[in-house]
């Protein structure tokens, strides 16, 4: 079994050497040997595996949020163009990954869910699809607001309050949720 897959790795990184996106992903559960396959197949084909997420951590820590957004195509570009013609992409799939997919919204999810299910890229790649691509790839970070927490945070005691009170203590709840975070990373999620 482990052989059929190795096998049809190098297929599909043959056959993807001749497109013009130059890209083969391998998807499936944590476990399953994806890795080690991977692995087999750059020793067979003298490459080297690029584990993606720790390349780009460690290109990515030292920017702030806005230069990640407009870095990443560039740090992408040196990250594959450091493997030679062949690079064989590591564990795009990680648990980090997947929480940051939980976090996106909507609208951004839906192309990374439609990529999923189709196995293919959108052609043309198209901005919504980019976005949603640095969105999961970014440090995400998730803070979780529960109701009741919300609820004592804006009551003021003594009788009803105004809507500049009710916003200041709102203003001042978020600060306190977020304080020392990235907030272009932050994700408030209700419960």
């Amino acid at each position: 079994m482990a052989e059929l897959i190795q096998e049809e790795i190098k297929r599909a990184l043959q056959a993807a050497e001749g497109l013009y996106y130059r890209l083969v992903l391998l998807v499936g559960e944590t476990g399953t040997g994806k890795t080690a396959a991977l692995r087999a197949v750059a020793d067979d084909l003298g490459v080297s595996i690029t584990n993606i997420n720790l390349e780009l951590s460690a290109r990515l820590l030292e920017l702030t949020s806005k230069q990640r957004a407009l870095r990443l195509p560039e740090i992408l570009d040196q990250i594959a163009g450091a493997g030679g013609s062949t690079v064989v992409l590591d564990n795009l799939e990680d648990p980090m990954t997947q929480a940051n997919m939980g976090l996106l919204k909507v609208d951004d999810r839906e192309p990374l869910e439609a990529f999923i299910a189709s196995r293919e890229l959108p052609v043309p790649l198209d901005s919504n699809f980019v976005h949603a691509l640095k969105e999961v790839l970014s440090s995400l970070v998730k803070v979780t607001v529960k109701t009741q927490e919300l609820q004592n945070a804006l009551q003021v005691m003594g009788g009803p309050a105004t809507p500049t009170e009710i916003k200041k203590r709102f203003d001042g709840y978020i600060n306190q949720l977020t304080r020392g975070k990235d907030t272009a990373n932050v994700r408030i999620v209700m419960e």
